[in-house]
């Protein structure tokens, strides 16, 4: 259940970087697992090991260990105490340890001076290797190394391989070129003092460190060389100019694009004379990513050591502590385990990134200087800083909430505004004093009180509800991680609620407080803490009129809580309020019976509809209703997808960096692992106090969200499509779809036996045997032996991609076969190996997981498994198909859009030719074909109809004449020919392709039909390959948006019918212009019309929708 965005509720203070305990001389590391959900829909999660370097750290790191026997071990023991220790803190499903092979490489190839200056190892130390592998063995962890390849380069491969097969992965090495495969998903480990301290890079800690993004650490290396290596660089430019260069130009591409604004001379100088050498260093550094190897990421899944072999290894190693520990070394296949778990103290830290590793957070220093845990000295505007308020805040709740857990709800200290947000932010508002009960005027601001309540009891649950239905909404807040297999609730859930201050003029205040209800607040809560019960609530706010609290200050300009009207923007002072923030907790004793609790108190108000829900990433809360057989409803305002739609080309997004934004709140920071072993009692503090004031930024939140919305005019697209379609994604998820394991298992063998036909048809073409997988290998055969004439060259050598086989199919045979080879075996690793993981063995289908907050231009996409890239063209992709299968009894009915981009480009166009051909039901290929060729429609054959699709489809992305003659399979000129010929023929085309560049470079973003709004900032950039590539994205992105635009609206609008009609019929996929259902038989009828009646109806344009309906038993049938 891993969703992008959803993983906030996990993040260290931290980071990711870990130190060794001195004390028991054993190394803690940041102990979260790698970001999996349970069961075999749960995200795999490969760790990768540079075996050679981490050996060979453990070896100079260590002093000189041997057995009694003289047999040295100080490597082999040094590795496995690293290694056991990441395999039982970070949890890998699968695993691989690579090392070098003792041949020599193709870098050797290219340079003969590659690693000259290196000293032999010594034998104390290659006499360790193969004993290491032999433990390796025992331990049932696969040992991958290849003739003519570094490790790196098998570790470049299976995380590219494993990324796109949705894996989440993490490489531990002793070598930082590593830090050039880390990516959103990709995590790199790597020792910094012996074996004893790490550094744990995610992609905004290599920025942070090493002032350089992944891609540019291969750049850099290509400038200012590498001495361990000895890649030679450019001579004359050390690291500080070579910073410099790629601070200013980005890549080595841009720099030498841009060399005659190279500044000084001498460097430009320099540059010049050392080109070649510069590109022959970048090839050399760059770590190769299609290695052929034998093996992939699923081939690597991890089933625990052979306990009884490995102890008679280690025995006979005297390894005797470490075999001790193998029976904690076991297998993680299927546990759900919690992302909380963090490094221990380091002074390096990453930031968040998605990756295997769980997510780390921005978050104050935890070296000496700031107190982890405890209550904190007084904060004053001096000493608050940013980034410690926080932790401030989370330390203060962690003391006061003990008397809590002991049974006594009472809170007893006070935090002040220091504490809960970053004092500069608020004094930049001009906010009066941070204290207490102080004096607010109109002209300073506003007020704010945060109260925190453990709730642990189902009488406090009805009390809660009640508060709740008062208020008149509430914001909800967990770690979706924790929703196991059995849909259970989470152990932890923040819930908020606001709750107005007495003696305002309710009137008066509407606007501030329309959602929040007339619920007093305990009188003198704010001067004292202490007050009065209000009715309705006497028990809960008895115990929380004696509890701490904690003023939340800011302006008119800051955002308010709960209300569909937000922060006031009139001159009224607003009312001040308390947000109540509830931890509800899932006692230890009778589980089952919270779990039941809080269906019966919380579950009827995600029912209410008189009840708004605010949250971060909801689609968990209707899944989880959906199990239960619940129906929510009222008005939901998702803060994750407000937030997406704002700006949907950011990787990911994340609550304290929407807090940062839109409140003064800092979410407090889950303490790292250190911290939890030597005082579970306050770290379990901390993290509930994460949950609730992570609730509170929710609710915080939302005024401001709204209001942006409504600013960038995305709120009718918020509210007619995105925050429905979360319920609609909620219900396709808990379906799924079903699958005939049997046949896919067959499919699998058919699969296997063709590409073992393909191999000897390739080798009896070929004239001889070669890795089909090796590029180096397949060049010598096309462009050497074969004669064929190479048509692109990369870093490496001639490329033999996937554009250039298409090409040189054309003139021989052989590249075709290649093509097909790859496109089988493509196919059989990414889904057909992975079926039986991916099936539900309690449902025994598949609940692929759709992501709404994913792709820039509006488009869904889906995971686990990715069925959106199941190709459709070609019986070989649609073969898969056969797999799914509806529910015995049912049948599948697929509706398609057909041709719905071409629609929009004539509505949007406004051209007349092709709204005529639409309007008329004619075939607009044929017309096309027509038109440019100047033919009849009758002599429009299958060939120059051919050539008029590809050029129709080729326009909606800005095609290039040299990209129609490879797709069209025409000359160069002829493409060109086309082009101009179409546009001469279209000329309202050619002005809207224009007029949509033109104002992108204005505005700086491409818009939908509803508005939805891509930012393209390269289309301005002085790099002409940016700037092309952003041209053709701003003609596609209203065109591509605006059909994304459409099926989601159509597919809320069905849904809706769906549940108004009563149907047993459910809409169970949905693939770029396609949505698929489930019927029965005796609601096909009703269906057809149904569903024909939405889509075509969902939007008047000036060119009809047409849908293409088709019924079948299988996905292929239809």
């Amino acid at each position: 259940m891993a969703r992008k965005g959803s993983r906030e509720g996990t993040e260290s203070a931290g980071g990711a970087g870990q130190v060794i305990d001195q004390g028991s001389n054993e190394m803690t590391t940041d102990g979260g697992d790698l970001g999996a959900a349970s069961g075999p829909n749960a995200q795999p999660r490969l760790l990768l090991v540079d075996g050679h370097s981490l050996a060979n750290r453990a070896f100079y790191a260590l002093p000189p260990l041997s057995t009694n026997m003289g047999v040295p071990t100080g490597a082999v023991f040094g590795f496995l105490t690293m290694l056991f220790r990441f395999m039982q803190e970070k949890k890998p499903t699968h695993v691989a340890i690579a090392f070098d092979h003792p041949s020599p490489t193709f870098r050797h190839a290219d340079y003969s001076e590659y690693k000259a200056t290196r000293k032999p190892s010594p034998p104390e130390f290659t006499a360790q290797l193969p004993v290491l592998k032999e433990v390796l063995n025992t331990l049932n962890l696969q040992v991958v190394e290849l003739a003519g390849f570094e490790a790196d380069d098998i570790i470049g491969t299976l995380c590219t391989q494993a990324q796109e097969q949705g894996f989440s992965v993490g490489i531990l090495s002793g070598d930082k070129d590593c830090l050039q495969l880390v990516s959103r998903c990709t995590r790199a480990i790597l020792p910094i003092r012996g074996i004893t301290k790490v550094k744990e890079y995610d992609l905004d800690f290599v920025l942070s460190d090493l002032g350089l993004t992944p891609s540019q650490v291969i750049d850099y290396k290509a400038l200012a060389g590498d001495s361990s290596d000895n890649i030679p660089g450019v001579k004359g430019i050390g690291p500080k100019t070579a910073l410099s260069l790629l601070g200013k130009f980005q890549s080595l591409d841009g720099i030498y694009e841009c060399l005659q604004n190279v500044t000084p001379a001498r460097v430009q100088r320099l540059l010049t004379e050392s080109r070649d050498i510069a590109f022959l260093s970048r090839s050399l550094a760059t770590i190769k990513t299609d290695v052929p190897l034998s093996v992939g990421p699923a081939d690597l899944v991890w089933p625990g050591p052979d306990i009884s072999r490995a102890k008679s290894k280690f025995n006979e190693l005297e390894l005797y502590s470490l075999a001790q520990r193998l029976e904690s070394l076991k297998p993680h296949t299927d546990g759900v385990h919690s992302k909380g778990d963090s490094a221990s103290a380091v002074d390096e830290r990453p930031q968040a990134g998605a990756s295997l590793f769980e997510e780390q957070t921005e978050g104050s220093s935890t070296d000496a200087k700031t107190p982890r845990v405890g209550r904190p000295s007084a904060v004053t505007p001096d000493s608050t800083a940013p980034g410690t308020a926080a932790q401030g805040m989370a330390d203060t709740f962690a003391d006061e909430v003990s008397s809590a857990v002991a049974g006594d709800k009472t809170h007893t200290g006070e935090m002040t505004a220091g504490q809960v947000f970053q004092q500069g932010t608020a004094a930049s508002h001009g906010v009066g004093s941070s204290t207490p009960g102080a004096e607010v005027s109109e002209e300073a601001g506003y007020q704010r009180t945060l109260a925190l309540q453990m709730i642990d009891t189902e009488d406090e649950l009805s009390q809660l509800a009640q508060a709740v239905q008062a208020a008149g909404g509430l914001a909800i807040y967990a770690d979706v991680v924790e929703i196991t297999r059995d849909f259970r609730w989470p152990s932890l859930i923040g819930m908020a609620i606001p709750i107005r201050t007495p003696g305002h003029d309710g009137q008066k205040h509407r606007a501030a407080n329309e959602c929040v209800g007339e619920v007093p607040l305990t009188q003198g809560t704010q001067e004292t803490g202490r007050g009065q019960p209000v009715e309705g609530t006497e028990e809960m706010q008895g115990e929380q009129g004696a509890q701490g609290s904690a003023e939340i200050q800011g302006t008119r300009e800051s955002p308010s809580a709960l209300g569909t009207q937000g922060a006031p923007e009139t001159s009224e002072d607003p009312a001040d309020y308390v947000i109540h923030s509830f931890i509800l907790k899932e006692p230890a004793i009778n589980p089952e019976a919270w779990q039941d609790a809080l269906w019966t108190h919380i579950g009827p108000l995600l029912v209410d509809p008189k009840v708004t829900k605010i949250g971060f990433d909801l689609k968990w809360l209707f899944t989880l209703c959906f199990k239960r057989g619940v129906q929510p409803s009222g008005e939901f305002f998702d803060t994750l997808v407000a937030s997406y739609l704002l700006d949907p080309t950011r990787s990911a997004y994340r609550v304290p960096e929407i807090a940062r934004k839109y409140t003064q709140l800092e979410v407090p920071f889950i303490p790292l692992k250190a911290d939890r072993e030597a005082d579970p009692d306050a770290a379990g503090k901390t993290i509930e106090a994460h949950y609730g004031i992570g609730a509170a930024s929710c609710l915080e939140a939302t005024a401001g969200l709204k209001r942006d919305l409504r600013q960038e005019g995305l709120e009718d697209l918020a509210n007619a499509a995105e925050f429905p379609l979360i319920e609609v994604l909620a219900a396709m998820e808990a379906a799924g779809v079903g699958v005939d394991f049997q046949l896919g298992q067959s499919i699998r063998k058919e699969f296997a036996s063709a590409l073992q036909l393909l191999e000897d048809s390739v080798y009896g073409i070929a004239g001889e045997e070669f890795n089909l997988g090796s590029p180096k290998q397949l060049s010598h055969v096309l462009f050497d032996k074969l004669g064929l004439k190479p048509i692109k060259k990369t870093k490496t050598g001639f490329s033999t991609d996937a554009e250039v086989l298409e090409t040189l199919s054309l003139k021989h045979e052989l590249p075709e076969k290649i093509l097909e080879y790859r496109q089988y075996a493509k196919l059989k690793s990414t889904y057909l190996d992975i079926l039986e993981d991916v099936i539900n063995p309690t449902t025994g289908r598949v609940h692929s997981t759709f992501h709404q907050t994913v792709t820039a231009t509006g488009r869904l996409s889906s995971s686990e498994p990715n069925l959106q890239n199941i190709p459709v063209r070609g019986e070989l992709g649609r073969s898969l198909r056969r797999i799914f299968i509806p529910a015995r009894g049912r049948l599948f009915l697929a509706a398609d859009y057909s041709q719905i981009e071409l629609r929009i480009m004539a509505h949007m166009a406004d051209d007349p030719s092709m709204i005529h051909a639409f309007v008329n039901g004619e075939d607009i290929h044929t017309k096309t074909a027509s038109e440019m060729f100047g033919v009849s429609v009758d002599q429009v054959d299958g060939d120059l109809r051919a050539k008029a699709k590809a050029v129709n489809f080729g326009v909606i992305y800005g095609i290039s004449d040299f990209g129609l003659a490879r797709n069209a399979r025409v000359s160069r000129d002829e493409a060109r020919h086309f082009i101009e010929t179409y546009f001469a023929r279209y000329p309202m085309v050619k002005q809207f392709m224009d007029a949509s560049v033109e104002s992108t470079r204005k505005s700086g973003c491409a818009v939908t039909i509803l508005g939805r709004k891509r930012p393209i900032p390269d289309i301005n950039s002085r790099i002409r390959q940016k700037r092309m590539f952003a041209e053709r994205t701003a003609i596609n992105t209203p065109i591509q948006g605006s059909a994304a635009d459409i099926i989601k609206l159509a597919m809320v609008r069905i849904y809706r019918r769906l549940k108004d009609e009563g149907l047993i019929s459910r809409m169970i996929l949905q693939v770029h212009d396609e949505l698929i259902f489930e019927v029965p038989p005796s609601e096909e009828s009703l269906m057809r019309e149904l569903v024909i009646q939405e889509m075509e109806g969902v939007m008047d344009l000036k060119v009809p929708l047409k849908v293409d309906l088709d019924v079948g038993k299988s996905w292929y049938d239809v």
